[in-house]
């Protein structure tokens, strides 16, 4: 089969962004503009949990998560797609690590808090969600370009859209009248920034606002946090990716949760072969079918799951899905990364996601102390020896964990 890019230059042949981490090291890179305050929300647009509550939520499972999002710097789109984030209770609600560390060279990034925010519905019922109030600061003294210092925090939600001319989506503006929302799962292991439908607008993504004041104003600055996901991985996967030197096997953990769509019923996908967004599954029986989604975004160009082979113009990949007790098995013969117009970015044969009745990794007897011991990256390649300062998952048996390694 012929790809139009191989997988590794995919990001660099959409929009020519840089692979390296993004440094505000220089005070030039950070860029103010004057707040485009004016959208207001019409109505939510987000995903359905199955198994979620309405009327409570609960609470989140603390301790490490992977998270995945990408940054707009105004200049150009930089992702960072995984990075290690951390939630911690603080009384009656958690702090949260946005994962932000690590992006600047001489800039920290705050934690912020999370508490139960209400929404009311126009039908009178409230649903409860997890926020981030507004106001919080998240970086402290951010140096301009004319000396002066300002503090940056969370303004509310930034909303871009798709410039159908460039096919990257565009900061149209933000929001300060709705707190920052997430969506969770009924177990508390996995966050979703809830997405807005806005006037004026097709198909908007909503991302994390930063503003900074200045001589009474309001201003946007040069940075935001757009669709964050945060997960804990449950479950595992398994796939060969097609390159120009030769076929990869690769292997490692993701994240799968049941969900509703008005297409259907199914099960989404997260952090396969570490590519932020979802594999939507929609599964009728036997078979399991991958309908492209809106929920990744790479390096400013929207990328999605699907197949460009066997499709006419939906470009939804064709699956299976088995069940062997509590274990569930969701199988894709082709399945490709492709742009909004179908053009594909890369190619997976016999893609193999595999989980448990309720979400979570089978439990099976396994005597772990005499499995072996295996590595892998965060990109989910096998590591054979761990070097010290890497990040690496290790498995054992069917124990996992994630270290730093000395």
């Amino acid at each position: 089969m012929k790809k139009i890019f191989t997988l590794a230059l995919a990001a660099a042949a959409v929009v020519g962004a840089s692979a390296s981490p993004l440094s505000f090291k220089s005070a030039p890179q950070i860029k103010l503009t004057e707040s485009k305050n004016q959208l207001t929300a019409t109505s939510l647009k987000t995903m359905s949990v199955a198994s979620r509550a309405d009327e409570t939520t609960p609470e989140l499972t603390g301790g490490e998560y992977v998270a995945q999002f990408a940054m707009d710097l105004q200049d150009g789109f930089g992702s960072l797609n995984p990075c290690t984030a951390k939630i911690t209770k603080d009384g009656d609600g958690y702090v949260l690590d946005l994962g932000l560390n690590g992006l600047f060279t001489d800039l920290t990034a705050k934690d912020v808090k999370l508490e139960k925010v209400a929404l009311e519905d126009n039908d009178g019922t409230t649903t409860y969600f997890w926020g981030i109030p507004k106001g919080q600061v998240v970086m402290n003294d951010v140096e301009l370009t004319d000396g002066s210092k300002v503090d940056v925090y969370i303004g509310g939600y930034a909303i871009y859209d798709m410039n159908q001319s460039t096919g990257a989506y565009e900061y149209l503006g933000n929001s300060n009248a709705i707190t920052p929302m997430f969506e969770c799962s009924a177990n508390g292991d996995f966050l979703e920034l809830i997405q807005f439908n806005w006037k004026n607008t097709t198909a908007p993504v909503s991302g994390i606002w930063f503003a900074a004041d200045i001589q009474g104003k309001t201003y946007d600055i040069g940075l935001d946090v757009m669709a964050p996901v945060y997960y804990q991985n449950n479950a595992s996967y398994s796939t060969t990716m097609e390159g120009d030197e030769g076929d990869e096997d690769i292997s490692g953990e993701c994240y799968v949760l049941p969900v509703e769509y008005n297409i259907g019923n199914g099960y989404a996908a997260y952090g396969v072969v570490d590519c932020g967004g979802a594999i939507i599954n929609i599964v009728d029986g036997k078979d399991a079918t991958c309908y492209p989604n809106v929920a990744l975004y790479y390096a400013g160009s929207a990328i999605y799951w699907g197949d460009a082979q066997n499709s006419a113009d939906n470009f939804a990949a064709a699956g299976s899905f088995a069940e062997n007790g509590d274990t569930k098995t969701i199988t894709y013969d082709d399945l490709s990364w492709l742009l909004g117009n179908g053009q594909e970015l890369g190619y997976f044969k016999n893609t193999t996601i595999t989980f448990g009745g309720t979400g979570a990794i089978n439990e099976v007897a396994v005597d772990n102390n005499n499995a072996p011991v295996e590595y892998f990256n965060l990109q989910g390649v096998r590591v054979n020896e761990p070097v010290a300062g890497q990040i690496v998952i290790r498995r054992q048996g069917n124990e996992v964990s994630k270290l730093l390694v000395k």
